[in-house]
């Protein structure tokens, strides 16, 4: 069984491999559905690892680890994500970046969705 820091090292590299993929196909939902069909794969004990990595990168300062987050978060309903989801919402209400309010409406749509998963 992997530590934590060698899964998020594994599922980053695997990230950094398909994005690479996916660019050389000029195919851009490709990285997207190889990350979903690594997740698909993981057992509970791995997925538990997953949504750590997927709760971090959701609050990272790299836009393409974020979108990548909130995809998995939404496609899989990782409700663990609902604190910093939340606190990515609090950050990019701040935020004078010119893609925030998109990014944050698109925040506000997933957490609108995992609170009905939730009930």
């Amino acid at each position: 069984m992997m530590t934590y820091e060698e899964f998020r090292e594994s599922m980053e590299s695997f990230r950094k491999a398909a994005d690479v993929e996916a660019a050389a196909r000029k195919d851009p939902q490709l990285a997207l559905d190889r990350m979903y069909a690594l997740y698909k794969k993981f057992d509970e004990p791995e997925r538990e690892m997953a949504d750590r990595v997927l709760i971090e990168w959701s609050l990272s300062a790299d836009i393409g680890k974020r979108f990548d987050a909130l995809a998995i978060v939404d496609e899989f309903m990782v409700l663990d994500a609902i604190p910093a989801l939340r606190a990515l919402a609090g950050r990019l209400e701040r935020s004078t970046d010119p893609g925030a309010l998109y990014e944050l409406k698109k925040v506000f749509r997933v957490l609108s969705a995992l609170r009905v998963a939730a009930r």
